[in-house]
């Protein structure tokens, strides 16, 4: 009887290995070349950094020293979060929203990101690109040579939205929107989220 256990241990244990071989192969060269990953919407390289703020990393001190002075602060209508917004000599508008003393979501836009508030001034010169070479005003093309094939894709006229996620874990999630208007990159957002 027992010498019967041992066999269907080896047999199952040698069914797990070669299924396991087997998805390898099948899937590896997909993942390699990134095909996988445009299929579903996710991309390998997070791009969780803007203008040198790193998500889930810096906090409201960081925002100071990066930008060289205080921030037109606004609390959401929750309380859970203060939003920190600023405005560059450019004229590009950022938002950082920081829970917990953590940044949790940014933004930079052309366009004001919330009209009838302060910004604040950006003191010193600041990279305004992504960690990823991501900035204001690139074409869509080159949006999806970077990040691969968006999860979702919201068209209304001249206006597309580009929406990615990381897989994440314990149900977190890095979500990254992009909004176009004539095929250029006019707002960008990254985003802790949850569920």
């Amino acid at each position: 009887m027992r010498g019967r256990s041992i066999t269907k241990m080896r047999h199952f244990t040698t069914a797990v290995a070669v299924g396991i071989a087997f998805v390898w192969l099948v899937f590896s060269p997909l993942f390699a070349t990134g095909k996988a990953k445009a299929k579903i919407g996710y991309w390998e390289n997070v791009d969780k950094e803007m203008a040198g703020v790193v998500l889930g990393k810096d906090k409201k001190a960081d925002l100071d020293a990066k930008f060289g002075g205080e921030s037109c602060i606004i609390p959401s209508l929750k309380g859970k979060t203060l939003s920190h917004f600023y405005i560059t000599k450019g004229g590009e508008f950022l938002r950082f929203d920081i829970m917990g003393n953590v940044v949790v979501s940014m933004t930079i836009s052309m366009d004001p990101i919330v009209s009838g508030i302060c910004y604040a001034p950006i003191g010193k010169a600041v990279p305004l690109s992504t960690k990823l070479g991501i900035q204001l005003g690139d074409p869509m093309d080159k949006i999806i040579n970077v990040y691969g094939k968006s999860m979702t894709k919201i068209v209304s006229g001249d206006i597309v939205r580009l929406k990615y996620r990381t897989g994440g874990t314990n149900r977190v999630h890095i979500e990254n929107n992009l909004v176009f208007r004539n095929k250029k990159l006019v707002l960008w957002s990254s985003a802790i989220q949850r569920g």
